[in-house]
Protein backbone atom coordinates (compact mmCIF):
# COMPACT_ATOMS: atom_id res chain seq x y z
CA UNK A 1 0.00 0.00 0.00
CA UNK A 2 1.11 3.83 -0.75
CA UNK A 3 1.60 4.14 3.29
CA UNK A 4 3.66 1.05 3.92
CA UNK A 5 1.01 0.44 6.90
CA UNK A 6 0.45 -2.78 7.83
CA UNK A 7 -1.15 -4.97 10.76
CA UNK A 8 0.04 -8.68 11.73
CA UNK A 9 -3.42 -10.59 13.30
CA UNK A 10 -4.41 -14.07 15.00
CA UNK A 11 -8.15 -14.17 14.79
CA UNK A 12 -9.92 -17.24 15.65
CA UNK A 13 -13.16 -18.92 16.92
CA UNK A 14 -13.72 -21.72 19.11
CA UNK A 15 -16.70 -24.56 18.84
CA UNK A 16 -18.13 -24.62 22.63
CA UNK A 17 -19.35 -28.02 22.00
CA UNK A 18 -16.47 -29.15 20.78
CA UNK A 19 -13.21 -27.74 21.93
CA UNK A 20 -12.78 -27.20 17.76
CA UNK A 21 -10.73 -23.40 17.06
CA UNK A 22 -10.10 -22.43 13.38
CA UNK A 23 -7.79 -20.01 12.86
CA UNK A 24 -6.11 -17.71 10.39
CA UNK A 25 -2.53 -16.15 11.48
CA UNK A 26 -1.92 -13.09 9.56
CA UNK A 27 1.88 -12.93 9.90
CA UNK A 28 1.19 -12.63 13.71
CA UNK A 29 4.06 -14.28 16.41
CA UNK A 30 2.85 -17.90 16.95
CA UNK A 31 0.06 -18.49 19.70
CA UNK A 32 1.27 -20.97 22.63
CA UNK A 33 -1.26 -24.12 23.22
CA UNK A 34 -1.73 -25.17 26.88
CA UNK A 35 -1.94 -28.50 27.75
CA UNK A 36 -1.09 -29.03 31.30
CA UNK A 37 -2.38 -32.40 31.95
CA UNK A 38 0.06 -33.69 28.87
CA UNK A 39 3.79 -34.74 28.45
CA UNK A 40 4.46 -31.57 26.39
CA UNK A 41 2.50 -29.19 28.09
CA UNK A 42 3.27 -25.93 26.34
CA UNK A 43 4.11 -25.65 22.74
CA UNK A 44 3.92 -23.14 20.08
CA UNK A 45 1.69 -24.08 17.35
CA UNK A 46 3.01 -24.75 14.30
CA UNK A 47 1.44 -22.61 11.94
CA UNK A 48 1.76 -21.57 8.31
CA UNK A 49 1.59 -17.49 8.92
CA UNK A 50 -0.21 -15.71 6.27
CA UNK A 51 1.00 -12.06 4.80
CA UNK A 52 0.44 -9.30 7.02
CA UNK A 53 -2.76 -7.22 6.66
CA UNK A 54 -2.25 -4.56 4.06
CA UNK A 55 0.81 -5.37 2.58
CA UNK A 56 -0.72 -6.65 -1.03
CA UNK A 57 -4.42 -5.82 -2.13
CA UNK A 58 -6.70 -9.20 -2.51
CA UNK A 59 -4.29 -11.31 -0.14
CA UNK A 60 -5.92 -15.31 0.11
CA UNK A 61 -5.83 -16.17 3.50
CA UNK A 62 -6.40 -19.90 4.71
CA UNK A 63 -8.27 -21.04 8.10
CA UNK A 64 -6.40 -23.80 9.77
CA UNK A 65 -7.56 -25.79 12.83
CA UNK A 66 -6.71 -26.81 16.22
CA UNK A 67 -7.91 -29.13 18.50
CA UNK A 68 -8.46 -28.49 22.33
CA UNK A 69 -9.40 -31.00 24.73
CA UNK A 70 -11.04 -29.28 27.88
CA UNK A 71 -8.89 -27.55 30.67
CA UNK A 72 -6.66 -26.93 27.61
CA UNK A 73 -6.12 -23.12 26.31
CA UNK A 74 -4.32 -20.92 23.83
CA UNK A 75 -1.60 -17.70 25.25
CA UNK A 76 -1.68 -15.40 22.43
CA UNK A 77 0.63 -12.02 22.82
CA UNK A 78 2.23 -9.34 20.64
CA UNK A 79 5.92 -8.79 19.88
CA UNK A 80 6.07 -6.49 21.97
CA UNK A 81 6.65 -9.44 24.43
CA UNK A 82 9.34 -11.28 22.69
CA UNK A 83 11.09 -8.65 21.27
CA UNK A 84 11.50 -6.20 24.44
CA UNK A 85 15.36 -5.49 24.82
CA UNK A 86 17.53 -5.56 28.19
CA UNK A 87 20.50 -2.37 28.17
CA UNK A 88 22.76 -5.07 26.45
CA UNK A 89 20.05 -5.32 23.68
CA UNK A 90 19.29 -8.73 24.31
CA UNK A 91 16.13 -9.43 23.34
CA UNK A 92 13.09 -11.28 26.05
CA UNK A 93 12.81 -14.12 23.02
CA UNK A 94 10.31 -16.92 22.25
CA UNK A 95 12.52 -19.09 24.35
CA UNK A 96 12.02 -17.52 27.54
CA UNK A 97 8.55 -16.97 26.98
CA UNK A 98 8.01 -20.34 26.60
CA UNK A 99 10.14 -21.17 29.57
CA UNK A 100 7.86 -18.09 31.85
CA UNK A 101 4.99 -19.91 30.25
CA UNK A 102 6.17 -23.32 31.30
CA UNK A 103 7.03 -22.80 34.94
CA UNK A 104 3.76 -20.92 35.62
CA UNK A 105 1.53 -23.59 34.40
CA UNK A 106 3.13 -26.09 35.90
CA UNK A 107 2.49 -24.23 39.18
CA UNK A 108 -1.17 -22.98 38.05
CA UNK A 109 -2.50 -25.56 36.02
CA UNK A 110 -5.73 -24.10 35.99
CA UNK A 111 -3.99 -20.66 34.32
CA UNK A 112 -7.55 -18.84 33.79
CA UNK A 113 -9.35 -17.48 37.05
CA UNK A 114 -13.03 -14.93 36.90
CA UNK A 115 -10.92 -12.07 36.46
CA UNK A 116 -6.99 -12.92 35.33
CA UNK A 117 -4.41 -15.03 34.94
CA UNK A 118 -1.29 -15.77 36.50
CA UNK A 119 0.53 -16.25 33.11
CA UNK A 120 -0.30 -12.90 31.87
CA UNK A 121 1.04 -11.50 35.21
CA UNK A 122 4.30 -13.73 35.41
CA UNK A 123 5.04 -12.82 32.11
CA UNK A 124 4.64 -9.04 32.57
CA UNK A 125 7.06 -9.73 35.25
CA UNK A 126 10.09 -11.49 33.53
CA UNK A 127 9.56 -9.26 30.95
CA UNK A 128 9.86 -5.95 33.06
CA UNK A 129 12.90 -8.09 35.13
CA UNK A 130 14.81 -8.67 31.65
CA UNK A 131 14.14 -5.03 30.64
CA UNK A 132 15.81 -3.35 33.65
CA UNK A 133 16.04 -0.02 32.77
CA UNK A 134 15.71 -0.72 29.04
CA UNK A 135 12.80 1.29 27.61
CA UNK A 136 9.82 -0.40 27.12
CA UNK A 137 10.23 -0.37 23.06
CA UNK A 138 6.65 -1.89 21.55
CA UNK A 139 3.04 -3.02 23.32
CA UNK A 140 2.95 -5.75 25.44
CA UNK A 141 -0.63 -7.22 25.07
CA UNK A 142 -1.90 -10.80 26.14
CA UNK A 143 -4.71 -13.12 26.11
CA UNK A 144 -5.34 -16.23 27.52
CA UNK A 145 -7.88 -18.39 26.91
CA UNK A 146 -8.93 -21.74 28.24
CA UNK A 147 -11.67 -24.11 27.08
CA UNK A 148 -13.93 -25.66 29.98
CA UNK A 149 -15.45 -28.40 27.54
CA UNK A 150 -19.34 -27.87 26.29
CA UNK A 151 -21.98 -26.94 28.53
CA UNK A 152 -24.10 -29.43 30.20
CA UNK A 153 -27.26 -29.95 29.21
CA UNK A 154 -30.21 -29.01 31.42
CA UNK A 155 -32.42 -31.48 32.60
Amino acid sequence: NGANMFVTVWIGEIDFDTGKVTYVNAGHNQPIVLRPSTDEPVAYIKTRASLVLGAVGGAKYRSQELQLAPGEGIYLYTDGITEQHDAHADMFGEKRLLDTVADTLKSNPEFVTPTSSPIVASVLAQVDRHSGVAEQSDDRTQLVIRYNGPKPQAS
